[in-house]
C-alpha cells in the first residue's frame, strides 16, 4: 500500500520524502496546539501533561531530519525513530498507567534521555523502532476508539520500514490521523461541557421555580392577613417586601454575575434591615454614602458590603458601627468600622472569608486595622464586571 502511494506522489524521491516529512511534522504541531488550547480552556494552568509534551518533543526531535537527509541520508532516519519513540512513550504512559502524574512524566523523561543518547551515538533506527512499535501495538488492547486504532496501526506498521522511503508514508498518515483524533477529542469535550452547562441551567431554573412557589404563597398569605386584620398592615407589608426581595435574589441564580450599576438609594434600601438590627441591639449607626452611582457587578458588590456590615453588627455588643462608601477617581472605597472586640488571634471568620473571595473576584484589595475595634477598608476599581451569565429566556 505504501509503495503504491509513493508512485502517485512526486517523481523525485528526495522531494517526495521531504513533502511527507512536512505532513508528519505538521500533524505533530497541530496535535500539540489543539491539546494546549483545550488544556487552557479546561483549567487555565496545566498545559504540559505527558501526552502534550510528547507531541512537542517528537516534533523537535524530528526537525533536523531534513537537513541531515540532504547531506547524509543514511544517518537521518534516527531522528524520525527518536521522534516516534517519544510520541509512543507520551501516549503509552497515560493510557497504561491511567494517570498523568509523576509516573507518566518519569516514563516520558526516561525515553527522552534514551532518544538523546541514540541520536548522539547514531545507533541503528531499528533499536528505537522495536520498542515504539510494540508500544503502539500494546495500546490497541487499552483504547478501542476508531481513529486511535488507526494511529496505532499506522505507527506500528511503520516500524517494519525504518530507513526506507515508504517509512515516511506511514508516519505522515499517522500524523494526520493523530491530529484528527486529537481534534475529535477536543470537540467531544467541548460538546460534553456545553451539555453539562445546559443541564446545570435546567436544574437551576427548576430550583428557582421550586423556591419561588412557597415565597409567592407567603406573600399572598401576608396580603390576606393585612386585609383581614388591618392592625397588622405594617408587619404584613414588611413580609411582602422581603418576599419580593428574596424572589429577586433567587432569580439572580440564573445570572449571578450580571454587570450593572449600584445606586446610592438601592444600597441604602439593602442596608435597611441590618441598620434596624443594629439599632435594636442599641448600637449607634453611621451610614456615609458619598456617591450617586457607579458601574460594577451589582449583586456581588451588594453582597460584599452587606456581609461586611452584618459581620460588624454581629460581633459588636455596644458602641458604634459605621459604613462609608465613596469614589476616589476610578476606585470605589468601602470602609466598615466597629467598636467590637476585634479579631481574636488574627483569625478571620467565615464572613470575612466570603468578603475576601468577593473582593478578589472584583479585582480589589482589602486591608484590616485593629485599633480599639476593627476597620476593614476595601478598594475596588470601577467598571469591574464580567458577563458570564446565560443568555436565555423562559
Amino acid at each position: 500500500m505504501g509503495m503504491i502511494t509513493m508512485n502517485f506522489l512526486f517523481k523525485n524521491a528526495s522531494v517526495n520524502t521531504i513533502a511527507l516529512y512536512i505532513v508528519y511534522y505538521s500533524g505533530l504541531l497541530l496535535s500539540f496546539a489543539l491539546r494546549v488550547s483545550d488544556s487552557r480552556k479546561s483549567n487555565g494552568r496545566k498545559v504540559f501533561d505527558p501526552t502534550t509534551f510528547s507531541f512537542l518533543c517528537a516534533a523537535l526531535f524530528s526537525f533536523p531530519f531534513v537537513r541531515v537527509f540532504l547531506v547524509k541520508p543514511e544517518s537521518s532516519w534516527i531522528f524520525l525513530s527518536a521522534s516516534k519513540i517519544l510520541l509512543a512513550a507520551g501516549i503509552f504512559a497515560p493510557v497504561v498507567f491511567k494517570k498523568r502524574g509523576n509516573v507518566s512524566l518519569i516514563f516520558l523523561f526516561s525515553f527522552l534521555f534514551l532518544s538523546i543518547v541514540a541520536v548522539v551515538l547514531n545507533v541503528k533506527p531499528v533499536f528505537l523502532e522495536i520498542p515504539s512499535g510494540l508500544a503502539f501495538l500494546t495500546m490497541l488492547f487499552f483504547e478501542r476508539r476508531p481513529l486511535f486504532v488507526v494511529v496505532c496501526v499506522l505507527f506500528s506498521i511503520s516500524s517494519f520500514f525504518a530507513g526506507k522511503s515508504v517509512y515516511l508514508v506511514h508516519l505522515a498518515l499517522g500524523g494526520v490521523f493523530l491530529a484528527w483524533h486529537v481534534f475529535n477529542e477536543t470537540v467531544e469535550k467541548q460538546t460534553s461541557s456545553e451539555q453539562d452547562e445546559d443541564l446545570h441551567f435546567i436544574l437551576s431554573k427548576d430550583m428557582v421555580h421550586r423556591l419561588k412557589n412557597p415565597l409567592n404563597a407567603i406573600s399572598v398569605t401576608a396580603q390576606l392577613i393585612r386585609q383581614k386584620y388591618p392592625e397588622t398592615s405594617e408587619l404584613a407589608s414588611s413580609i411582602e417586601r422581603m418576599c419580593e426581595k428574596m424572589t429577586s435574589q433567587i432569580e439572580g441564580i440564573l445570572n449571578p454575575f450580571a454587570f450593572g450599576s449600584v445606586k446610592r438609594g438601592e444600597l441604602e434600601e439593602e442596608m435597611l434591615p441590618l441598620v434596624q438590627l443594629a439599632r435594636i441591639k442599641g448600637l449607634e449607626v453611621e451610614l456615609d454614602l458619598r456617591f450617586e452611582s457607579f458601574p460594577i457587578e451589582r449583586d456581588i458588590f451588594v453582597s460584599l458590603v452587606t456581609n461586611l456590615f452584618s459581620n460588624a453588627v454581629k460581633y459588636t455588643e455596644k458602641g458604634k458601627v459605621s459604613l462609608k462608601v465613596k469614589r476616589e477617581d476610578d476606585m470605589i472605597v468601602v470602609e466598615v468600622t466597629d467598636t467590637g472586640p476585634g479579631l481574636k488571634g488574627g483569625q478571620r471568620g467565615m464572613g470575612l472569608k466570603v468578603v475576601e473571595k468577593l473582593v478578589e473576584h472584583l479585582g480589589g484589595e482589602m486591608k484590616i486595622r485593629v485599633e480599639g475595634g476593627t476597620t476593614v477598608e476595601i478598594r475596588i476599581p470601577t467598571g469591574r464586571g464580567r458577563d458570564v451569565g446565560f443568555d436565555r429566556r423562559g
